[in-house]
């Protein structure tokens, strides 16, 4: 199971090309202005229980609510996984929880996530990264892996840049808590 609210999924590696010739290339999600509240996704694997971003999606959120929302795996709040990037944007991601790793943010992509502008990350539940779950996942099977393949692997960018050029950098990471590692944060990998 995947993506409790919104799920954006795309199988491809970005790089293939399909059997006539032609390159299949990123896909590309925008929310703005929305809210993706009170979504609960059950089971053992399950990503995502407000949004999940997976594969070769080039995923923006702006403006947007993510709270209230639950997994029983990674994830409670926004999960990338496989190949996928996130850009977060003056959006608050409050009030999730996850089972596993990230109540609020579970990272398991080889891309950096970007926090532009103001960002609340608040009052997030996981066992691992109430706030922000890194997870070094190899994306074609989500298994462990021990050493990052590139150097930006799960990273989170802040940048005050905004859609109108320059602004206040405003993160807030707070509230956010875990039973196991990383109230605010944690990077690694269980299982």
């Amino acid at each position: 199971a995947a993506g409790g609210g919104v799920s954006a999924t795309s199988r491809t590696d970005p790089t293939e090309q399909d059997t006539s010739g032609t390159d299949r290339g990123a896909q590309n999600l925008r929310l703005e202005g929305t809210s993706i509240e009170q979504n609960f996704l059950t089971g053992s694997a399950g990503l995502g229980g407000g949004l999940l971003i997976e594969g070769s999606i080039l995923g923006a959120v702006k403006g947007c609510s993510v709270r209230i929302n639950q997994a029983t795996g990674d994830g409670g709040g926004v999960a990338t996984a496989g190949g996928a990037s996130l850009t977060l944007s003056g959006s608050q991601v409050a009030g999730n929880s996850a089972g596993v790793c990230g109540g609020g943010l579970s990272l398991a992509s080889p891309h950096a996530a970007r926090l532009l502008g103001s960002v609340q990350l608040a009052d997030n539940r996981a066992t691992d990264g109430g706030g922000v779950c890194a997870q070094h996942r190899d994306p074609s099977d989500l298994s462990c892996l021990t050493v990052p393949q590139q150097p930006d692997l799960f990273m989170l960018h802040f940048d005050q840049r905004t859609d109108q050029g320059s602004g206040p950098l405003n993160v807030e990471i707070s509230g956010n808590a875990a039973t196991a590692g990383g109230g605010a944060f944690f990077a690694g990998c269980r299982g």
